[in-house]
């Protein structure tokens, strides 16, 4: 249950280490594709329903960081979810394609830094209109980066990374109302 987000904590942990110079890079590469690899693991290795309500997992354009978004996906298996996961760094149109081609019925976005707003905000209103309204999208962050603006916009749905377990939940219930 606290898994994925210890995986995640363990990760900022030692890239605060590296920052301050208390470890090498080196050893956050090797945590880094340690936690991953485990992540990716226990996700490919889970046994869900087919019938399943599918989420499309990713990190969005300009987010490069894998272990919040493996986290995600490990948190809706947990909630009964079918997650579909290719990676970080995906455009809104590709996210757009695997939400069609796979069926699902929402996306979880993890974001980690917002490098460039305009770039990240201008993702999310492509996505948003690729997909209609008619997809649930949750976008996830740290609890620092500024995305409640974004709860404005129909169907953005915006919470922390240790709230994105009730926000499946959340929306579980509602489709079964």
């Amino acid at each position: 249950d606290v898994l994925p987000d210890t995986s995640r904590v363990v990760a900022v942990q030692i890239d605060d280490l590296v920052k301050t110079g208390k470890l090498r890079l080196i050893n956050l590469n090797v945590a880094t594709l340690s936690i991953q690899t485990f992540l990716w693991n226990m996700l490919r290795t889970a046994v869900v329903s087919k019938s399943a309500p599918k989420i499309v997992i990713a990190a969005p354009a300009e987010q490069h960081c894998e272990i919040e978004a493996l986290a995600l996906a490990i948190v809706a298996l947990e909630c009964g979810w079918k997650p579909i996961y290719f990676g970080p760094n995906l455009s809104a149109t590709d996210i757009t394609a695997l939400v069609k081609s796979n069926r699902a019925q929402a996306v979880g976005l993890s974001i980690n830094r917002l490098n460039d707003k305009k770039v990240f905000e201008a993702e999310i209103t492509k996505l948003r209109e690729n997909l209609n309204g008619a997809i649930d999208l949750i976008i996830c962050g740290n609890g620092k980066l500024p995305l409640a603006h974004l709860e404005k916009f129909e169907g953005i749905l915006v919470t922390r990374i240790k709230n994105f377990r009730q926000t499946l939940e959340n929306l579980t219930t509602a489709d079964t109302n």
